[in-house]
């Protein structure tokens, strides 16, 4: 099985469209926070892993259309990310394909949900909805937009959920 870490691509204001390149893990300074949390696993034939003590992954989700794999990553003393990675149409990793990360500007982000993008005619583009847990905040990622922050006053959010109406 391929093994991918999330924390190693392209920094973008979009996790499912086309971005212009804003921070690549490999050659951007602002990026280079998340390099320390890197190291040679030496069991996994050097394949760089993230440290128990420093990240975690809090969710893994898959987008309404199924062309992503998404995950929160939950980093100690920093900006919370959500990484997409992008996926063949039988469900493989796209060889090749970069990881896209997107911040959340709040820490501790614990769980998400993915609405909209659900193909079959639906043309909404999904947006990502993440709980930062640390920052007691709810945000929304829509892609080329700005992070929205929705509320600062959800006290230690840990879980979302889409209701129907």
């Amino acid at each position: 099985p391929e093994v991918r870490n999330v924390m190693s691509g392209l920094r973008c204001n979009a996790l499912f469209a086309e971005c212009e390149e804003q921070q690549s893990s490999t050659d951007n300074s602002d990026a280079r926070m998340y390099e320390h949390l890197l190291h040679d696993d030496g069991g996994r034939n050097g394949v760089p892993v993230c440290s128990d003590a420093e990240t975690s992954v809090a969710a893994i989700r898959l987008s309404p259309d199924a062309s992503h794999v998404v995950v929160s990553s939950r980093i100690v003393g920093a900006e919370g990310a959500i990484s997409a990675l992008p996926l063949t149409e039988d469900g493989c990793f796209v060889p090749g394909a970069r990881t896209k990360i997107r911040g959340t500007i709040g820490r501790g982000v614990r769980d998400f949900i993915v609405v909209g993008g659900g193909g079959g005619g639906d043309d909404v583009a999904p947006v990502v909805i993440a709980a930062n847990q640390d920052t007691d905040e709810i945000v929304v990622l829509r892609d080329g937009k700005e992070v929205e922050i929705l509320t600062k006053d959800a006290l230690t959010p840990v879980c979302l959920c889409v209701v129907p109406n």
